[in-house]
């Protein structure tokens, strides 16, 4: 099987401030995911730069001039809750992980399915492959 497992959850302050603390393990893709959550709420780009992979689209090289997008964007959107709404591991591929999940913002609401990927040399998961589903 896909290893999916169906579920509804809620990022709240105190996950925020945990994550952000014991993010950098990673041990799984779900766990990288809301960490990458809790960085937009903290407004800390170097987080997103370094849990993206290199074949992400949104990768630049220019890592400074990258922050400084970061930064611009996080001060336009405030995020205000995650809902995690289901992770399959082995999926799309092996070695690969699909969290479906969907943001709240000042903005709306964000539904994406993300695809990481395992890095074979430092084993951390890195966000590949975003598909949003909707946007409202």
């Amino acid at each position: 099987g896909s290893g999916r497992r169906e579920r509804q959850a809620r990022v709240g302050q105190a996950e925020v401030e945990q994550q952000a603390a014991q993010r950098e393990a990673g041990p799984t893709a779900e766990f990288v995911m809301r960490a990458r959550y809790c960085a937009y709420v903290r407004h800390e780009p170097d987080f997103i730069v370094r849990s993206t992979h290199p074949q992400n689209i949104a990768f630049q090289s220019d890592e400074k001039k990258w922050r400084r997008e970061l930064v611009k964007y996080m001060k336009q959107v405030s995020y205000t809750h995650l809902e995690v709404l289901s992770v399959a591991t082995d999926a799309p591929a092996p070695g690969e992980c699909e969290v479906h999940f969907r943001a709240h913002s000042t903005h709306g609401i964000l539904e994406e399915r993300s695809t990481f990927r395992r890095d074979p040399r430092s084993k951390r998961w890195l966000y590949a492959v975003g598909k949003i589903k909707a946007s409202k």
